[in-house]
């Protein structure tokens, strides 16, 4: 049986075009901002803003967060609503500096991605060579090698540990692999 849905006679809310319900006229009211409200009342001394009701409902109304409003407009609406020039100045470094963090934190990253098969293929062979040269020093300390001896092998893995923690310094800073001196390059060659 095919029948359609009746709305009632009066409505009790209004229809929102984005969700396509009818709520109550509460979810249509919102506050304009200052701004907003001296343009529409062509009254350039209004201290408060203005409710009104909006075409869609507060849940689809886009809304844009104030870490999405660039500086210069955010400067502009803290004038227009009189704040204190000198809270304006220290709320607009303030936003600089933290879009030049957030910059420097997706630079860093990508340099991270970018080079991380390069660092990979640097400290696999390098960790398998302290492996072997602490497998080395065990074996030279258990079977009475000589003093010398053991002391090169101290000094050799002390050498590949060290270099290992270039590297891995390196990666965190994200620095260009190319740019380590050669001994970090090709660890197999100093043993």
């Amino acid at each position: 049986m095919d029948y359609y849905p009746r709305y009632p006679d009066k409505l009790d809310g209004a229809y929102c075009s984005a969700c396509h319900t009818i709520k109550q006229i509460a979810d249509f009211k919102r506050l304009s901002n200052l701004s907003q409200a001296r343009a529409w009342t062509k009254n350039p001394h209004l201290k408060r803003p203005i409710e009104y009701i909006g075409k869609v409902c507060n849940d689809c109304q886009a809304r844009r967060k104030p870490s999405e409003i660039p500086p210069e407009e955010l400067r502009r609406r803290l004038t227009n609503e009189g704040t204190n020039p000198l809270k304006i100045e220290a709320i607009i470094e303030q936003r600089y500096a933290k879009g030049k963090a957030k910059r420097k934190a997706g630079q860093l990253k990508a340099k991270k991605e970018k080079y991380a098969q390069q660092y990979d293929a640097l400290l696999k062979p390098l960790a398998q060579q302290i492996r072997l040269a602490s497998e080395h020093l065990r074996y030279a300390i258990r079977s009475n090698k000589t003093a010398e001896y053991i002391e090169h092998q101290q000094l050799t893995l002390a050498n590949l540990r060290h270099q290992r923690d270039r590297i891995r310094e390196a990666r965190r800073e994200a620095r260009d692999p190319t740019s380590l001196c050669a001994s970090t390059q090709n660890p197999e060659q100093y043993l």
